[in-house]
């Protein structure tokens, strides 16, 4: 049975948050997040991710997506505050060659699609409602928080 997991889509000056895989000589990009603990909620989980992964503190705005076939929470945040890069979750202060390397990215919308990225169900959803994101800046940028719609 697969590990339910949480993550947060944070998305500010037109670039998404994620965390850049480097392991057997490949390199990929997963939305930030990570297993559910037990007692723990998916929202709960969300944030200490983004804590552990991103080294910020955030605001879950709302769900965004929950992945079919498996219990994968993704929610639209925005950062309260804390030092974007500095997680210090296992994956990033462990030094285990075989896991690879973590690191945390800003990346262009616009490039998104030209990367490897996970879950790929997610990208493709958030492709789709790329078109959506200028509005959703100058919102942001007036104090409100990003908003996806579906």
């Amino acid at each position: 049975m697969l590990r339910k997991r949480a993550g947060v889509i944070l998305i500010e000056n037109n670039q998404i948050a994620l965390i850049e895989r480097k392991r057997n000589g490949k390199v990929y990009y997963v939305i930030p997040g990570g297993g559910i603990e037990t007692n723990e909620t998916p929202e709960q989980a969300a944030r200490r991710e983004a804590v552990e992964e991103l080294g910020v503190e955030v605001h879950l705005s709302e769900l965004y997506c929950t992945l079919q076939d498996r219990e994968d929470y993704y929610y639209k945040a925005s950062i309260m505050q804390g030092d974007f890069g500095s997680g210090t979750g296992d994956e990033f202060t462990t030094a285990d060659h075989r896991r690879g390397t973590y690191k945390a990215v800003w990346v262009s919308l616009a490039k998104l699609k030209t990367l490897n990225v996970y879950p790929e169900e997610l990208v493709q959803s958030l492709e789709i409602n790329m078109g959506e994101t200028e509005q959703l800046e100058k919102n942001s940028r007036k104090g409100k928080l990003f908003t996806m719609g579906r």
